[in-house]
């Protein structure tokens, strides 16, 4: 795992204005850990429908 490196005032006023741009900046998944979120949200929705709700 990479370190993060510190926030500067720039940052923080950058991540106020759009967050997600701020994040995506910050951290990049792995394709690894799209596929296990995206099967991780299919099951979720299996188990909302199956249980109605």
């Amino acid at each position: 795992m990479e370190r993060v490196p510190n926030l500067t005032r720039a940052d923080v006023v950058s991540a106020v204005r759009n967050p997600l741009a701020f994040i995506a900046d910050r951290w990049t998944p792995n394709p690894r850990t799209v596929q296990r979120a995206a099967l991780a949200a299919l099951a979720m929705a299996v188990v909302i429908v199956v249980t109605g709700g």
